[in-house]
C-alpha cells in the first residue's frame, strides 16, 4: 500500500509494476465515517411499533382467509435482520395452514 497525499484527505492505493509502468490496482477511500442518521430517519424506526399494533387488531381477518392449500412457504428475514423479525407473518402464516 502506497499512501498519496490529495487535496484535503489521503487515499490509499496499491501499485503493481508492468513492464516500466506502474499500474493502479485498487484504490481505498479512508475517509472518516458519514456520521449519525438525521433525526428524521429515526422517527421514521418508530413507525414499526404502530404497524405492529395494525397487524395484531387485523388478526381477526387474516384467520377469515382460505387456508392453504399445503404447498410451503418460505420466509426471509431482511438482511441482517434476526427470525424474530418474521415471527409475526410465520404465526399467521400458521394459523392459515391447512389442518390435519
Amino acid at each position: 500500500m502506497v499512501d498519496v497525499q490529495q487535496r484535503d484527505h489521503t487515499r490509499r492505493a496499491a501499485y503493481e509494476i508492468d513492464g516500466s509502468t506502474l499500474v493502479v490496482v485498487a484504490k481505498v477511500d479512508d475517509d472518516p465515517v458519514a456520521g449519525a442518521p438525521s433525526l428524521a430517519l429515526l422517527a421514521l424506526e418508530m413507525r414499526a411499533w404502530p404497524e405492529l399494533a395494525l397487524f395484531l387488531a387485523s388478526w381477526p381477518l387474516w384467520l377469515a382467509q382460505p387456508r392453504g392449500d399445503g404447498h410451503p412457504v418460505l420466509v426471509l428475514p431482511p438482511f441482517g435482520a434476526t427470525d424474530a423479525y418474521t415471527s409475526p407473518l410465520r404465526a399467521a402464516l400458521r394459523a392459515l395452514a391447512p389442518k390435519g
